[in-house]
């Protein structure tokens, strides 16, 4: 027999007992990184801005009101790549509405609370939009948020820099249900929704001792892989230290987000209604932090897959977080 062809019946072998005990390693995840997305830059006070480096005029510079860094909306949809046709402005009503994508907010100045994706009052701005100049300005986190992309201050610069994708992805689709995770273990038990089980193998552990408190965090990007999340949904920029999924999105009156946030150095998970993990169950977490261009986080990221899915998450810790099990469930 010819070393080729020996060598072919090895591997047909090892596929055959891979498939036999239902043992999966999937391929290395590579989600997208600021290299790839678009980033742009606005400075307080300064009538310019910068998209992926290059310099852009503005009519009215970017400036802070109560904590609150407001922008010309117009300029805000422009540094996310959102053309004029997806900018309404209702002069009588003095209403705005912005869209990309599957997502519309819509916004009427000296009012806190806005619409999104059909709820008639789904948050409160902190600051409500207002005229400037000619020119409606709006509090830029809580806009950029509903719109897709991560939001970055840089205090010595006093500069907002914002990442997005390029092209939205897709929204994506739930296929699994539960998951059950090991400690210091690179592997994962999972449940599809179709009733199959299998067992995940893993780049590296997704649940370990927290090394601040000796108690439990996740490694986020593991976790989001075996609850099915594909890499082209997912932004991270581990330097600046953020994290965004495309998610499952929806329309008023089954309420699903467009895509979720974390962020090193908060402990809370966000959705672009604006909500966070604090607000909706009052959670006690420790800091989502960045280590070996990983994010960790415990709580939050937990709470994102409710987030992702539109779907109820509950958990379930063995032993002193020995083993974790999660599940999705209406």
């Amino acid at each position: 027999m010819s070393k080729l062809k020996l060598n072919v019946i090895t591997m047909a072998m090892v596929l055959a007992l891979v498939a036999a005990i239902g043992f999966v390693t999937p391929a290395l995840a590579a989600p997208i990184g600021p290299d790839q997305a678009r980033v742009a830059k606005f400075w307080i006070g300064k009538k310019y801005y910068e998209v992926d480096g290059q310099r852009r005029e503005i009519d009215v510079a970017p400036y802070i009101k109560d904590g609150r860094t407001m922008m010309p909306v117009r300029y805000l949809a422009y540094s996310l790549g959102i053309p004029d046709v997806d900018i309404k402005w209702n002069d009588t009503a003095k209403q705005v509405e912005i869209k990309r994508a599957t997502e519309k907010i819509g916004m009427t100045i000296g009012v806190k609370s806005f619409s999104m994706n059909g709820y008639p009052h789904i948050n409160d701005f902190d600051v409500p939009p207002e005229l400037k100049s000619g020119r409606t300005m709006l509090p830029y986190r809580v806009i950029a948020q509903a719109m897709g992309a991560l939001v970055f201050w840089v205090p010595e610069e006093q500069a907002v820099i914002v990442e997005t994708f390029r092209d939205v992805p897709d929204v994506i689709k739930q296929t699994i249900k539960k998951v059950t995770v090991y400690k210091d273990n690179s592997y994962a038990d999972v449940e599809g929704l179709d009733g199959s089980k299998k067992r995940i193998n893993t780049d590296s552990p997704v649940l370990i001792t927290d090394p601040r408190d000796g108690g439990f965090t996740l490694n986020a990007l593991e976790w989001l892989t075996i609850w099915g999340v594909p890499d082209e949904a997912i932004l991270f920029d581990p330097v600046r230290g953020g994290l965004m999924v495309r998610a499952t999105t929806g329309d008023y009156p089954k309420m699903a987000s467009g895509y979720v946030y974390l962020y090193a150095g908060e402990k809370t998970c966000w959705n672009n209604f604006y909500m966070n993990s604090v607000d909706k169950k009052g959670m006690v977490s420790g800091a989502n932090y960045i280590k070996d261009n990983n994010m960790y986080s415990d709580n939050p990221i937990q709470f994102a897959t409710s987030f992702i899915f539109a779907k109820t998450y509950s958990w379930k810790d063995i032993g002193n977080y020995d083993t974790s099990t999660g599940w999705l469930e209406n």
